[in-house]
């Protein structure tokens, strides 16, 4: 929008990432969202794609569809960058920093080498800032260990009226959240945790991937047997990867702590703002660990310049921010206002 040649590179065939190919079709605390996300959400409006906070995943893909067509944008799907190839970059604060000179992405018409004066790692975990050198912590600080995977699912012919789910017989430890979909008898379900898989390794991920799939299978049958409203209910559809709540943690700039978050404080490089609990699912069991926070706090632009790299910026949940920090900015809403002050 701004006269800047821009290439969106993407490993599958639809934009919104978690929102589209992990089902998380739910945008939860937005009120401190402007911009872009404002635009898409009068979109789906406009469209009928949107009740409250969830979206109809189908709707929203080509809503995102039409508006980087609509900003000049290039689009490449079925996409994957594959390696960094760097070059010594300017020093800062008297330490050697890389400079990104080529991406290495592949796709159907092979391996191909991309150069760009600036790149921007929307990757979710990473991979690009790690490629190019840049440092990172992963999990929580005493043994490492990141918050479950979930694989989110969706149901039919659902009465359910609301409330509690963990009243229900056999429902007692699930840590069970729901939202209505736009569309009539139509609901997502958060219930599966997968614990103790790595979100940064190829065989974790397809562990995690099958033990999710069984996982969602007998919260389906405990549903439909002991929660009024999901007698008639069947099992609508399975994302096409699993939730992947936590893995790097970009070492930038600043790092934006726990601390910080729940004092609210504000900053004068400021790029958004955030009031989502903080909300860390247990690494290691059921519940989670819950806060409200009582007022927003600041994410500064520093948050996103990497150490190590002169020409690259992150967004999203790989920002630089410690695990507590982490758990309340990971939302769609937030990762969408780092998205756009990125770019």
């Amino acid at each position: 929008r701004n006269g800047t040649r821009t290439l969106l590179i993407e490993q599958l065939g639809y934009l919104g990432g978690t929102a589209t190919a992990a089902g998380v079709n739910v945008f939860m605390t937005y009120q401190h969202s402007g911009g872009i996300l404002r635009e898409v959400l009068q979109r789906l409006d406009a469209i009928g794609g949107r009740r409250g906070s969830c979206f109809d995943i189908a709707k929203y893909e080509v809503v995102l569809d039409e508006m980087v067509q609509e900003a000049g944008v290039k689009v490449l799907f079925y996409t994957r960058g594959v390696a960094a190839l760097t070059a010594p970059g300017r020093p800062w604060r008297g330490q050697p920093r890389n400079t990104i000179s080529r991406l290495l992405i592949h796709n159907k018409s092979g391996l191909q080498l991309v150069q760009a004066k600036v790149f921007i790692d929307c990757t979710g975990d990473g991979d690009l800032a790690s490629w190019a050198g840049a440092p990172f912590e992963v999990g929580r600080p005493e043994d490492g260990l990141t918050q479950p995977m979930t694989m989110v699912f969706r149901m039919g012919g659902c009465t359910f009226k609301g409330g509690s789910i963990s009243q229900y017989p056999g429902l007692e430890d699930y840590w069970a959240s729901y939202a209505f979909n736009p569309n009539p008898g139509e609901i997502t379900l958060n219930m599966t945790r997968i614990h103790n898989r790595s979100g940064l390794s190829g065989e974790g991920m397809t562990q995690a991937t099958m033990e999710g799939r069984r996982e969602v299978l007998k919260a389906v049958e405990l549903l439909t047997k002991n929660v009024p409203g999901f007698e008639n209910a069947y099992l609508l559809d399975l994302p096409e990867q699993i939730g992947v709540r936590e893995t790097r943690r970009i070492l930038g700039a600043t790092v934006l702590t726990g601390e910080q978050c729940v004092k609210g404080m504000e900053r004068g490089d400021a790029i958004a703002r955030c009031q989502y609990p903080i909300d860390i699912h247990n690494p290691t069991g059921t519940g989670a660990t819950w806060f409200k926070l009582q007022k927003p706090y600041d994410i500064p632009y520093r948050s996103l310049i990497p150490r190590g790299v002169d020409n690259l910026l992150v967004a999203g949940r790989r920002i630089s921010a410690d695990h507590v920090a982490h758990s309340s900015l990971r939302i769609q809403p937030t990762c969408y206002a780092l998205g756009q002050a990125a770019g």
